[in-house]
């Protein structure tokens, strides 16, 4: 495939995303005003307890295995060293240039989180669906990429156990303490929806006659199962549109100098991509991962997605 052509693959779905978060960004302006802070907090929790949940269930129902899901645990590994390298590259940053004290949590935090959940639920069904993608037959790409996505979106709790922006900020001063708390609150994590979506999929999709009863033709339960793919249809372009209303606040009260923000873009897109190249490129010839170009390459887009929209 000519480079002109697979780059023009390539930027259609990030395209998509621009497009609805511009849209986003106008209905949260001031002038217009309909996302509203308390609006946006209200679809962030629908699409964390019901449309995520119902998009994830969807997706492993049909075509994952127990098997597939156990060949995918490098993907949280991934996330962990993703979390870990960029902290560090974080402290360094604040070290270097020395921030006000109640801006190091913040550059620590966004050099060391990012969107792993929601970014790739949007970008990578939207690339399967590209007549030309490099990974083959569409239907079967958006249906594999999806389930890597909705797994890469359950596996973000494991590694990230806090879902409040202000206890993102305290990652910083808590740094050393996460590894002895770690255990504490496992059973929260496990009981998290997009975890409980991600777990009665599995075993929907591993009983035959449990997956005979939702999905097929001649499904019992087929009413049910069609009524989940429409919550979760709702899912990207309400995320897409939160994300566009979380920016435009960000703008409104933007505190970061200049430097900081240098700082989170080399970290963000230039040093972390790099880490993430070897290590996806080692743990596919080592035979960590599995031999799939989509599965690697929702790997790689989990190490350059922006910060994390709370951190917006």
């Amino acid at each position: 495939m000519e480079f002109w052509s697979l780059f023009m693959v390539a930027s259609m779905p990030v395209l998509q995303v621009l497009i609805i978060c511009l849209f986003g960004s106008l209905l949260a302006s001031s002038r217009i005003n309909i996302l509203t802070n308390e609006v946006l907090t209200n679809m962030n929790k629908m699409v964390f307890v019901v449309f995520a949940p119902a998009l994830g269930f969807t997706a492993l129902v049909k075509s994952v295995t127990i098997t597939d899901l156990i060949s995918w645990w490098f993907m949280v590994v991934n996330l962990g060293i993703i979390v870990f390298v960029g902290a560090f590259l974080g402290w360094i940053a604040v070290k270097i240039l020395r921030p006000r004290s109640n801006i190091k949590g913040l550059i620590v935090a966004t050099c060391a989180t990012g969107n792993f959940g929601y970014l790739p639920l949007m970008v990578v069904p939207a690339l399967c669906n590209e007549k030309d993608n490099p990974f083959g037959d569409s239907s079967t790409c958006y249906i594999n990429g999806l389930a890597y996505a909705c797994f890469s979106h359950a596996s973000v709790p494991l590694v990230l156990r806090s879902d409040k922006t202000s206890e993102m900020s305290e990652i910083y001063r808590r740094f050393r303490e996460i590894v002895k708390e770690t255990i504490d609150p496992l059973k929260e994590v496990l009981l998290t929806p997009p975890m409980v979506a991600l777990v009665l999929g599995l075993v929907t999709g591993a009983v035959p006659w449990l997956k005979q009863l939702l999905v097929g033709e001649a499904a019992i339960l087929g009413p049910i199962q069609d009524s989940i793919v429409l919550l979760g249809n709702a899912a990207i372009p309400c995320v897409t549109l939160i994300l566009g209303g979380n920016l435009i606040r960000g703008l409104r009260k933007i505190e970061v100098k200049p430097s900081a923000i240098l700082a989170i873009v080399l970290v963000r897109y230039v040093v972390l991509p790099i880490i993430g190249i070897g290590t996806v490129l080692s743990a596919a010839k080592l035979g960590l991962v599995p031999q799939s170009p989509l599965f690697q390459y929702v790997l790689l887009i989990q190490f350059i997605v922006p910060p994390g929209m709370s951190l917006a």
